[in-house]
């Protein structure tokens, strides 16, 4: 996502259009514009948007030597996290729809708004299992044997926002699983690391599912 600006010297700066500016506009936008998509409460909790990165400066190349020049270009990266029911076309609809009526409402504001292809990977899906397939219910009733109470099933905090292969395996494999594992209090740090009492339950738990998928 770009915004584009009028560049000046700041002598004039009453003429010139600041793209860090408008760009602080259209991400307190980005942050509160709601996605369209499924209203199921379990599926609108997944929904998640995060500014990673920002840059500003002069011309494309947002060249930083001139402090003094009004920047006329500034651009962010965003990480988006979208569930069963939308896609990457429709989150890029629904940024465009949204920052059309943004400059409707602020003619300083022009913006492109740009989808970054992964290089190698394959497109994005939606990761999504019945609570009835023998795969979960077989999941959920080693864990309760071997922990002695029942697991958090479904869109569950903070893991509904990870990213892992397990779609590519159900949509590319045709493989229905689960994501389950052990961990999650350091999962994301510096340090990222399990305590070896989880790391022992898991495997029990990934053992006596296996026994019972597999007969």
């Amino acid at each position: 996502m770009s915004t584009l600006g009028v560049t000046r010297h700041l002598s004039k700066k009453e003429e010139s259009v600041s793209a860090i500016d408008t760009m602080l506009v259209v991400i307190e936008r980005i942050q509160w514009m709601q996605f369209s998509g499924p209203d199921d409460p379990e599926l609108k909790s997944v929904r998640h948007v995060n500014n990673g990165l920002m840059r500003a400066g002069l011309g494309r190349e947002m060249h930083d030597w001139r402090p003094g020049q009004v920047p006329d270009f500034a651009t962010i990266r965003m990480s988006v996290r979208y569930g069963p029911g939308q896609t990457e076309a429709s989150v890029l609809a629904d940024l465009e729809r949204e920052m059309s009526a943004l400059a409707k409402e602020d003619s300083r504001i022009e913006t492109e708004v740009v989808s970054r292809k992964r290089e190698g990977l394959p497109p994005p899906r939606e990761f999504r299992v019945g609570r009835d397939e023998p795969i979960v219910k077989a999941a959920v009733d080693a864990y309760e044997r071997i922990l002695g109470e029942a697991p958090p099933v479904g869109a569950v905090t903070p893991y509904r926002y990870y990213g892992s292969d397990a779609s590519h395996l159900q949509h590319l494999a045709g493989a229905k699983g689960i994501v389950c594992g052990a961990g999650g209090k350091y999962n994301t740090m510096p340090d990222e690391r399990v305590e070896l009492s989880q790391f022992y339950a898991c495997t029990r738990v990934y053992a006596l599912a296996a026994q019972t998928i597999c007969g």
